[in-house]
């Protein structure tokens, strides 16, 4: 079992990170945060010059805290209340009462 898992985490978390150029930012918002509840993950850190790339995100960049500080890495928060804003931003959050 625990073969099979680490076989999974390598497949969501490794592999991207060598067949894509922006790693893991490749990915939407929305299947970042997925994979992060998955393993309970409270931040994602890229390098900085993958950040700089990225086009438009509703994860919430917490280092470095001026955006076009110069670092060697960028650590977004990963948060459900931006799971939240990016489906209110794209006019898909249902909400049942």
């Amino acid at each position: 079992v625990a073969m099979v898992e680490w076989k999974s985490r390598v497949d969501r978390l490794i592999l991207p990170q060598q067949r894509y150029e922006l790693g893991l930012l490749s990915f939407s918002d929305q299947q970042i945060l997925e994979i992060a509840a998955d393993y309970e993950a409270d931040y994602l850190v890229v390098p900085q010059w993958q950040a700089q790339r990225l086009e438009g995100t509703a994860l919430t960049q917490v280092y470095p805290e001026n955006q076009h500080q110069k670092t060697t890495f960028v650590v977004y928060q990963l948060s459900p209340m931006n799971l939240v804003k990016e489906q209110l931003d794209r006019g898909i959050l249902f909400i049942n009462f």
